[in-house]
């Protein structure tokens, strides 16, 4: 009869190890080889980007209708940008990263199972049986602190979520100033090569047969200069156009080698820029990463309540049922406690203070940093809009003189040299206004970064319509 008894024990062991690989994750491959990698840089179908524009969740960004048939506009490259671009997948992945933790965060330790076994080899006898001994311990230590590390693994993931759209907010503004920046390169283009164009009527004016009694070979040499300025010019803003170009499609996230065209907008007035006191009003309610930094700074502080608490003793407990091999059946109970005479978990204590007090730090720094920036990036935007009326105001001027030398010329009453500096004057006033335009815009962007604002033109009072940077984000994308 003792085979079949120690049979039932072996069978119980293995049912029991069965019963807890039963609930193991398979395996899933991931293969990083070259048709994996394409697949994942190729940029998602348009229909399923269109409905993603729609119904992205974020603090900041709002949903757009995607209809790039009329070409590309500022909103739609910001959108698109949090969508495709590659370089957001990996910060997406802390979220996996910060799910992990909460999940390590809430699990209770398993109970430990030992099985011992006790044959008897010699001499058998019919008073003599199979001893056997099954221990269960349960180390509750980790029951104390478990609710304080759930609670920090639970803010840290709040402050990823934050986290991640902060830095998809960056990635939507830098495409919306690839975009802005693009538009006023192609409009210098247009500026350039018209000058250029018109330069080169003039050579070939001053370079007729006939023309020359009229001009001296000095001044259809400065003529020549001239057109040879601006055709350098055309060159020069081509190539920095198409190195736009390159950044906008590496902003979106699209091959180099895409094209498409931005969608024209109409000379309007960007309209008036808050205060700073308006600005700054909830400023650290809007910026996600300050908000972010706060989730941060609470989870430290959870985390220290966990390692105050892991410093009280560890307590095991257990039951030990046995039978020896006189048959005689009893049941152990045992209890460890460990004497916290060295180790107090002082060390984890140490740490997670010097943790949260580095954070407590780094949100001070980052808030005064953010008021700074706001500060400094409002009187850049008024400091270009002072000089963008400033150099408007020129242009009737250099206008009126461009047209009394053309006059003047004709009437062989002014220099040609003067004239054509004259209208090199003009053409440059033209493309420094746009440029001016450009770096007003780059700072409104940056101001908008700064103040945690969708739209400049929202006032602190207004940003109430705006969605809530404390609520977490909801911005799942593939």
């Amino acid at each position: 009869m003792t085979a079949p008894r120690r049979g039932r024990h072996w069978f119980a062991a293995g049912f029991v190890g069965a019963t807890a690989l039963a609930g193991c994750e398979p395996y899933q491959p991931l293969p990083l080889d070259t048709a994996s990698v394409e697949h994942a840089l190729a940029p998602p179908a348009a229909e399923r980007l269109a409905v993603a524009a729609e119904s992205i969740a974020h603090p900041i960004l709002r949903p757009v209708t995607l209809d790039l048939s009329d070409g590309l506009s500022e909103d739609e490259a910001s959108v698109l940008a949090v969508l495709v671009n590659p370089s957001l997948r990996g910060l997406r992945d802390e979220r996996a990263l910060a799910d992990a933790q909460v999940l390590e965060a809430g699990m209770i330790p398993n109970p430990q199972l030992s099985v011992d076994a006790d044959p008897v080899l010699s001499p058998r006898s019919s008073g003599t049986a199979f001893g056997w001994t099954v221990g269960v311990n349960w180390d509750l230590a980790e029951l104390v602190s478990r609710g304080a590390r759930e609670d920090s693994a639970s803010q840290h993931r709040r402050s990823v979520d934050l986290d991640v759209a902060w830095q998809e907010w960056q990635a939507a503004l830098d495409a919306k100033r690839a975009v802005r920046r693009l538009r006023s390169l192609d409009a210098q283009i247009v500026l350039a090569q018209q000058a250029e164009r018109e330069l080169a009527d003039e050579v070939k004016i001053v370079r007729q047969p006939g023309a020359r009694p009229r001009f001296s070979e000095r001044e259809a040499a400065a003529a020549e200069l001239a057109h040879n300025d601006a055709v350098e010019r055309v060159v020069e803003l081509r190539n920095d156009a198409e190195e736009q170009r390159l950044e906008l499609n590496r902003a979106l996230g699209f091959p180099p080698d895409a094209s498409m065209a931005l969608q024209p907008v109409a000379d309007t007035d960007p309209g008036p820029v808050p205060d700073l006191a308006g600005i700054l009003t909830n400023l650290d309610q809007r910026r996600l990463d300050l908000l972010a930094l706060r989730l941060g700074y609470q989870s430290a502080d959870d985390t220290l309540r966990a390692e105050i608490l892991a410093q009280f003793p560890k307590l095991n407990v257990g039951l030990s049922p046995s039978r020896d091999t006189e048959r005689t059946v009893s049941l152990g109970v045992g209890l460890n406690v460990d004497l916290p005479i060295f180790d107090r978990n002082q060390a984890a204590i140490a740490t997670a203070t010097a943790t949260r007090r580095q954070l407590f730090d780094q949100y001070v720094d980052r808030l005064f940093q953010a008021r700074a920036d706001v500060a400094k990036l409002l009187a850049q935007v008024r400091g270009l809009g002072e000089r963008i009326a400033t150099a408007r105001a020129a242009l009737p001027s250099l206008e009126k003189v461009v047209r009394t030398y053309q006059i003047g010329v004709r009437d062989e009453e002014v220099d040609v040299l003067s004239y054509y500096q004259a209208r090199t004057d003009l053409t440059a006033k033209r493309i420094e206004i746009l440029d001016l335009e450009d770096q007003q815009a780059e700072a409104r962007s940056g101001l908008e970064l700064a103040g945690g604002l969708y739209d400049l033109t929202l006032t602190a009072g207004d940003a109430a319509g705006q969605r809530s940077a404390a609520d977490p984000p909801e911005t799942e994308h593939e």
